[in-house]
């Protein structure tokens, strides 16, 4: 009886090992498992906390970059700005000085034209009144030119309004015809003019119109080496 008490004792025994055991070894494994999946998390962890190390430095980089380029942007809206006042000093002092020679241009072949009287009433020959008459027109074509030159708030919305009346359209096109006469036959070119006499009024830009007639005529002689060139004009039904 002892021998089988003292069998029973050790079978209790193994067992009670074994299951304290296969216990330890069961926690053993979870324990290796809790911990590769700490070490797993903690290198996830690493990883984001690198990314958001670089996030930061990106964001201190981009502010950097933003603040220079603010600071460059303010400094190129104050050289726009001097800039913008530098050429409005400019064209006030071109046009003023260009105003002084063409109001003499103009007041001088005025007095030759309207009052000959003025030159011991010695009378200038008709070619030369044409000439001189063609330079007192362009001497005050070139001044209202000036006048919209100075005009800066309409050349920086870029575009300039138009003063219409009502002129004749031969008027205009003859005068500038006058003007551009003898340079045409300098170049051996003809200017052939054909009017209508029922041109009507029209309600125009007379300084505009006449710019696009000499900008026309002059482009044309330029272009032309012999023959002619001819402006017609004529007024339909409508």
């Amino acid at each position: 009886s002892n021998l089988i008490l003292t069998g029973v004792l050790t079978l209790v025994c193994s067992l009670a090992g074994w299951a304290a055991l296969s216990s330890l070894n069961t926690a053993a494994s979870w324990s290796h498992y809790h911990y590769m999946q700490s070490i797993d998390r903690l290198r996830i962890a690493n990883e984001q906390s690198a990314r958001l190390v670089n996030l930061v430095k990106n964001l201190d980089q981009a502010n950097y970059q933003l603040t220079r380029s603010n600071a460059a942007l303010a400094a190129a809206r104050q050289e726009a700005e001097e800039a913008r006042q530098f050429k409005t000093e400019f064209v006030n002092n071109v046009s003023h000085e260009l105003r002084t020679p063409l109001n003499l241009i103009v007041g001088f072949s005025e007095v030759m034209m309207t009052s000959p009287e003025s030159y011991a009433g010695e009378r200038l020959p008709g070619a030369y009144r044409r000439d001189l008459n063609a330079i007192y027109g362009s001497a005050r074509h070139l001044l209202d030119l000036i006048d919209d030159v100075l005009d800066l708030a309409r050349i920086e919305r870029g575009r300039a309004p138009l003063k219409q009346e009502y002129a004749e359209l031969a008027a205009i096109i003859n005068e500038v015809a006058d003007t551009m006469r003898n340079y045409f036959a300098a170049k051996g070119i003809e200017l052939r003019i054909t009017l209508s006499p029922d041109l009507p009024l029209l309600w125009i830009d007379r300084v505009r119109i006449r710019q696009v007639f000499l900008n026309l005529l002059a482009n044309a002689a330029r272009f032309t080496e012999k023959g002619w060139i001819g402006i017609e004009a004529s007024a339909t039904a409508d």
